[in-house]
């Protein structure tokens, strides 16, 4: 026979359970829609490309080779919307940055009004 020890509830009765974190796709005040366009920038001096992956109301993510890992860091973006090709200047500011291999980065921008 082996001991059994009762087990301790996480929360009790009177409390209310802990609050579950959401994942970052639904702690978007808007939907990302994917967008797989090129895109042109400045950024801290220096003019770049870079591909779209996806955007929405609030933001766009980027992927880019150049290495700005500052949040904070403000981006003037030249989005294109049709062909032939307007493009819409647009103001973003760095949210999140993550490698994803030897040169090549995925930023996250916020749009600035």
């Amino acid at each position: 026979m082996t001991d059994h020890q009762p087990t301790q509830p996480l929360y009790s009765n009177n409390s209310p359970p802990p609050p579950l974190r959401q994942p970052d796709a639904e702690r978007r005040e808007s939907p990302r829609t994917p967008y797989a366009r090129a895109v042109c920038y400045v950024a801290m001096g220096q003019i770049g490309e870079g591909e779209i992956l996806n955007m929405g109301d609030g933001g766009i993510r980027i992927r880019t080779t150049l290495q700005l890992l500052d949040l904070g860091t403000v981006f003037r973006l030249s989005i294109p919307f049709s062909e032939p090709s307007i493009t819409v200047p647009v103001f973003g500011q760095v949210r999140w940055v993550s490698k994803e291999g030897r040169m090549l980065y995925e930023i996250g921008l916020q749009f600035l009004c």
